[in-house]
């Protein structure tokens, strides 16, 4: 009978097997972290497109309001408007 020596992978299997839990999911737990983080960033993005587009639409709205105020008190002024 002869003895085979364990391979680098059996060994490695073997330390894997001895380690708590959640030091053997850790491995796989952290390339999932970052792809929740890539998606997370990418919705970040989107939340941001989406409140810089309302403040853009009030900021318009505001803009409106002043221009025909102005306009209105040049009529009232008797100034042409320009």
């Amino acid at each position: 009978m002869r003895i085979r020596r364990r391979s680098r992978s059996e060994k490695w299997l073997e330390r894997i097997g001895e380690l708590p839990w959640w030091q053997r999911v850790a491995p796989l737990a952290i390339p999932a972290v970052g792809a929740v983080a890539f998606a997370g960033r990418r919705r970040m993005w989107q939340g941001i497109a989406l409140v810089a587009s309302a403040v853009e639409e009030v900021a318009d709205t505001i803009e409106d309001a002043a221009e025909g105020l102005r306009d209105t008190a040049r009529k009232r002024a008797g100034l042409t408007a320009s």
